[in-house]
């Protein structure tokens, strides 16, 4: 099967959706499918060989620039190529960038609209070079903030598209009305044009449907997978204390804080016991 994946460059970021694309997509070519990894916004950060292709589409900066000065939605290719470069999105993601929702918003709903958005040039460079690629059998967005796409590839290409959905909650909550509902909104008006709609967990599942109005036979559940190679089976140590361990980006919404709190009541409540809390993850400026 010839599978093209879409997943959404996080800057310098490490990002638990991208580490998931690229692992899925490396493990579906190690199966024998043709899969091209094909990045939005800007190159990917991984904790493995990185297998996403190096042109990238709605480059950041472009969808920047067409977002806030009218002039860049209408330049042509040929200097979109500076902006739009690899290298010129690396010294950008390389930067610090916050990644606030409420400071996101209006680009957000603009992409959203699709092709009555700001970066209509963008969407149309990408119909563009999926029109001069071999084929596809099916098309994967990696979340329902790219939604807006599947309209216009399942009309100018005829391909089933199905839409992966992991994590974006955190950033639609973030938005602050009346830019949730208005974001929530135009994610539902496309749900039409997705034929099928990919959670990694079932709590995520049957949240996505009530969120989003999604047909339950349209949701399907893909956990999350391991790779565990490079990795040896250990033996627990002898020693009698008791180490918790925490792996996520630490950011208040990953819940570090009651983890905190919890580990503080166990200390108190176990005053004989050697105890150890050790964390691990992003953490952004």
């Amino acid at each position: 099967m010839r599978i093209l994946s879409i997943t959404a460059g996080a800057a310098g970021m490490y990002c638990g959706s991208c580490l998931r694309d690229n692992a899925l997509a490396a493990e579906l070519l190690r199966q024998g499918h043709d899969v091209l990894l094909v990045p939005i916004y800007t190159p990917t950060l991984t904790d493995e060989e990185n297998i996403s292709m190096h042109r990238v589409f709605f480059g950041g900066i472009s969808v920047y620039l067409e977002q806030h000065v009218p002039l860049f939605r209408h330049t042509p290719k040929v200097l979109d190529r500076l902006w739009d470069s690899e290298a010129a999105l690396k010294l950008v993601a390389g930067r610090s960038i916050a990644v606030d929702p409420k400071s996101l918003a209006e680009m957000t709903l603009s992409m959203l609209k699709g092709e009555d958005g700001y970066q209509r040039k963008e969407l149309d460079k990408l119909i563009g070079w999926l029109e001069s690629e071999p084929q596809f059998d099916v098309v994967n967005l990696p979340n329902s903030l790219l939604i807006a796409l599947a309209g216009p590839i399942k009309r100018e290409l005829d391909l089933p598209v199905f839409c992966t959905l992991q994590g974006e909650d955190l950033f639609i909550d973030g938005l602050g009305e009346p830019n949730r509902g208005q974001v929530l909104d135009l994610i539902r008006s496309n749900v039409q044009f997705v034929d099928g709609f990919i959670a990694v967990s079932d709590f995520y599942a049957a949240r996505m449907c009530s969120d989003l109005g999604i047909p339950e036979n349209k949701m399907r559940v893909v956990p999350l997978g391991i790779n565990f190679a490079g990795y040896e089976k250990r033996t627990r140590s002898d020693s009698d204390e008791f180490v918790v361990g925490y792996f996520a980006r630490v950011a208040p919404e990953k819940g570090l804080h009651v983890l905190a709190e919890a580990y503080q009541l166990l200390r108190q409540q176990t005053p004989g016991r050697r105890i150890r809390l050790e964390i691990a993850g992003y953490l952004a400026p």
